[in-house]
């Protein structure tokens, strides 16, 4: 694993201690101290890093100290933008796509844990079914992933085997459409959300100003378009990311061009979608520097959680009865451009990749107001763009 210099001092994992953060900064400004040993949850760190000692990161949460600790890198890939878990294997699951290089195809990597210190192998490869991989997801069962390709405008569904392994796509579909922004000249899809019931895919097209629905058939691993396809959406809205209420009855939808999250209930047997609400997360922008970005709900089902780039704050919403929402914090993000964030598993935590300042920030999650508060120091890492945790 590679080594990370700091104040002409090699810092290595393989030391056995894993340093936290904020006395890694402590060790530039005031010369060697002694670190506390950071015990707790590993993580992964996906990146837009490209080139030598760049790609996919290991980290550590400590709950019982609050605190982001570093372990290194963990595996060197290019541009592994987007990272996801399998539901119930201790798997990684990476889009990697060489921007710099105008790839025609995007990748979908399977990376499995080697060793005690976070380093990953990349066990399996396949086609994401388009180019500019930039979003995945699974079914519930983790025996399919889904793909986003952002520049080719495509979504895709990739098998995965009994190993975790994955092979090339048994369908793939185009979006179409443009919008009235520069961005906009044609079909981007930009993220994919596999409904509750595992028969619908949300598939939100930054570049058509659409909410893509296709119908999935699990046991032929195809997508075709559902009786009602899509929805529209305000021209110049760039649809970014989904997220689905655990009880199905639901769909939020974050924009990025205007951060708004619209709020749709779903007809669970046509996959057809009604507009219930939209909801400012940043405030006008003339100058069109605030944009949105992600959004989870969490597993309760209670709150609805987001990220605005530009005015780099986290926002807390409240699920009422009908699903639709009502804010109850916004809080700084801790760092600059909050690309995306994870809950932890246990609900306890929610990690921010602010993209714009290298770092990755930690908050407390108190479970019953869904309110957050800053802990710990944040996290250096090279242009963070998305996190998870492995099952255990």
């Amino acid at each position: 694993m590679n080594n990370n210099k700091s104040g002409g001092m090699m810092i290595s994992p393989r030391m056995g201690v894993h340093w936290c953060a904020g006395l890694l900064s402590m060790l530039v400004l005031a010369g060697p101290v002694a670190a506390q040993p950071c015990e707790g949850t590993d993580f992964y760190i996906g990146t837009q890093g490209s080139g030598p000692g760049q790609g996919i990161f290991a980290a550590r949460l400590d709950e019982r100290q609050g605190i982001l600790c570093l372990v290194g890198l963990a595996a060197e890939l290019e541009r592994p933008t987007w990272i996801e878990a399998h539901p119930t294997r201790p798997l990684l699951y990476a889009a990697s796509d060489d921007k710099a290089a105008n790839e025609t195809r995007g990748r979908v990597l399977v990376l499995r844990p080697a060793g005690d210190e976070g380093r990953l192998t990349v066990i399996s490869s396949a086609d994401s079914g388009g180019a500019g991989a930039t979003h995945l997801t699974f079914d519930a069962k983790g025996k399919a992933i889904f793909t986003a390709n952002f520049r080719s405008g495509t979504a895709g569904v990739l098998p995965v085997a009994s190993d975790g392994t994955v092979s090339a796509p048994t369908s793939t579909v185009q979006n179409v459409g443009t919008g009235p922004k520069p961005r906009q000249t044609s079909p981007h899809a930009h993220g994919v959300a596999l409904d509750a019931g595992g028969k619908y895919l949300f598939v939100p097209d930054l570049g058509a100003d659409k909410l893509f629905v296709y119908r999935y058939d699990a046991g032929q691993g195809s997508l075709v378009p559902a009786a009602e396809p899509s929805v529209s959406l305000p021209p110049g809205t760039g649809p970014r990311h989904v997220a689905l209420h655990p009880k199905g009855r639901y769909v939020y939808l974050m924009s990025e061009f205007s951060p708004v999250i619209w709020v749709y209930r779903q007809d669970t047997k046509t996959g057809g979608l009604t507009l219930l609400q939209s909801i400012a997360t940043g405030t006008d922008d003339e100058a069109d520097t605030i944009k949105g970005a992600e959004i989870a709900v969490s597993t309760d089902g209670r709150f609805v959680y987001t990220s605005t780039r530009g005015e780099d704050t986290i926002g807390v919403y409240a699920v009422r009865r009908d699903g639709t929402l009502q804010e109850v914090q916004r809080v700084p993000s801790g760092g600059k451009v909050p690309w995306s964030f994870r809950l932890h598993p246990n609900g306890k935590w929610l990690l921010v990749a602010n993209q714009g300042s290298n770092s990755v920030t930690l908050f407390r999650r108190n479970a019953r107001s869904g309110k957050l508060e800053p802990a710990g120091q944040p996290l250096t890492v090279n242009l963070p763009t998305s996190v998870a945790f492995l099952a255990r």
